[in-house]
């Protein structure tokens, strides 16, 4: 056995050192892909199995077993783990070894405290020096190699190369990004180099900088003159769809189709014109070579769709409503309906509301999503509209005969239909009368329904005075009763009720007149019919 001189014994130390912390890395990136495999893997893909350990199921004490293994010459060497404590036990043959193993441990138990490292060195041998000075061939052969690849780009000229167990140590100062990412790929895939260590910085110039921003610039105008040409055949492909497009929208051509739906008439002329617009834009990207580019604004238009669909849920919710209501149409313009206690006529459905006009002439906009959900009364769809009201009879009366009374005035007066006749009905006791249901129909077409309703009640009245029926008050009333034990009339008379009064029962306008010189009804109806 030859001696070791102490130079030699340092560099095979820091040889297998960095040996060990290689095959550590290599071994542990092995590891990972291994433990990704399907179960249907083959046997030579899978990770070496690790020694018995003091804790199997440890799995920073597999890592490190595993690597341990990879390495070699430390089957000696048991791996425990106690709480946040790496205890390694066993024999080496080298005192790089040693160390190697530590650190070895440390780098694959990073959540551990302390590394115990109770391992002990023997003696060096003449094999252990030898495969040392191969390793040390294999390192200058590859350090000589990068040296001279290196010193061909400027972009590189200070970067020093130093290669120690297979791990490539590139430190210094590059001027450009790309060249260094090369460099870096390059020693990567040089046969022994096991790890790149890049350590090297990149440190670009002002005026470098400046000028390759220039010369980049100077470099893209060309290339936009040279495609200039192409660039206005696509503007004008682009400028000729959009025309298309937006006259496609502008034409009602689908009246004879859909005469009484001119929202699914807009619905359709702007999804065709969209449609049309985007081929155009596609024939533009074509010609210029970028129609990958179209794949990537549909994407980012299908995001932000999506985003702005949340941001605006409500709007499309109106919008999508007012859809609905066009195709269900269940009012038109000038009807008079009621929602949720909003009483008024329509003077147009608008793509996100429904906008009234109530009987007071006031402007009320409702959401079509409100208008959709709610409970709706329409008085005008449905030219006959029934009115009522109660009448307090006294209980000493005959109440068929104010019933016959009352219908009399209802039967002559004008604006009750004779077919549904009216009728009465008892509704039941009251306080200090019986109560008594008169009900007569109207035409809506001819008769406003307010109107006749209250001249139907003042002529009811008028005639149930006539008829000395007594209509009590409810009030508490000191009664007269006469010899025969009757209660006393009215000792008063009040006056009478002429028969005939200068009562206009026609039709309100009012509000129609309103409606056609108000400005929204100049707006686009989407219940307007061809």
């Amino acid at each position: 056995m030859h001696p070791v001189s102490s130079r030699g014994s340092a560099s095979v130390v820091d040889a297998l050192t960095c040996l060990a912390l290689a095959c550590f890395v290599v071994t542990f990136t092995l590891g990972r892909v291994a433990s990704a495999q399907p179960s249907g893997a083959s046997p030579s893909a899978a990770a070496p199995a690790p020694s018995s350990d003091a804790v199997t199921g440890d799995t920073s004490v597999a890592r490190i077993r595993r690597a341990l293994d990879a390495i070699g010459g430390y089957d000696d060497v048991r791996v425990s783990r106690d709480a946040d404590v790496v205890q390694l036990v066993g024999s080496v043959g080298q005192p790089g070894a040693r160390e190697a193993a530590e650190q070895v441990a440390s780098r694959a138990a990073p959540d551990a405290l302390f590394v115990a490292n109770a391992i002990t060195v023997v003696a060096e041998t003449a094999a252990a020096e030898g495969d040392s000075l191969a390793v040390d061939d294999v390192d200058r052969e590859i350090e000589g190699t990068l040296r001279r690849v290196l010193g061909r780009v400027p972009e590189l000229a200070d970067v020093e190369v130093e290669v120690s167990g297979g791990i490539v140590h590139l430190r210094g100062q590059a001027t450009a990004e790309a060249a260094l990412k090369r460099a870096v790929a390059i020693a990567g895939e040089q046969e022994g180099a096991l790890f790149v260590d890049n350590q090297v910085r990149v440190v670009v110039d002002l005026r470098d900088q400046v000028v390759g921003t220039l010369e980049g610039l100077q470099a893209s105008a060309k290339k936009a003159v040279g495609k200039a040409p192409v660039f206005v055949i696509a503007l004008i492909i682009i400028f000729l769809f959009g025309l298309l497009a937006r006259g496609l929208t502008r034409v009602d051509w689908g009246k004879r189709l859909l005469p009484d739906r001119p929202l699914i008439r807009q619905v359709i002329r702007r999804v065709l014109a969209t449609i049309l617009f985007v081929v155009g834009c596609v024939l533009a990207f074509d010609l210029l070579g970028a129609t990958g580019a179209v794949g990537a604004l549909i994407g980012t238009a299908g995001v932000v769709g999506l985003a702005v669909g949340f941001a605006f849920k409500d709007i499309v919710e109106n919008y999508l409503a007012g859809i609905l209501l066009a195709l269900h149409r269940p009012f038109q313009a000038g009807d008079l309906i009621e929602l949720d206690g909003i009483q008024g006529k329509v003077i147009r459905l608008a793509a996100r509301d429904t906008i009234l006009m109530t009987l007071e002439g006031n402007h009320i906009q409702i959401p079509n999503a409100q208008v959709f959900k709610a409970s709706m009364t329409n008085f005008t769809r449905n030219p006959l509209r029934r009115f009522d009201f109660t009448v307090g009879i006294g209980t000493g009366e005959k109440l068929s005969e104010a019933q016959v009374e009352g219908l009399g005035a209802l039967q002559s007066m004008a604006g009750v239909l004779e077919e549904p006749a009216p009728f009465a009905l008892v509704a039941g006791f009251g306080d200090s009368s019986m109560t008594v249901q008169f009900y007569g129909w109207v035409d809506q077409r001819e008769a406003d329904w307010r109107r006749v309703r209250s001249e139907a009640v003042r002529l009811v009245k008028r005639a149930l005075d006539q008829a000395n029926v007594d209509l009590p008050n409810p009030i508490y009333e000191l009664d007269v009763y006469t010899e025969q034990g009757r209660r006393a009339k009215h000792v008063t008379a009040g006056p009478e009720e002429p028969a005939e009064a200068a009562v206009d029962i026609g039709v309100d306008h009012d509000i129609d007149r309103q409606i056609a010189e108000d400005e929204e009804s100049e707006k686009s109806d989407l219940l307007a019919t061809a």
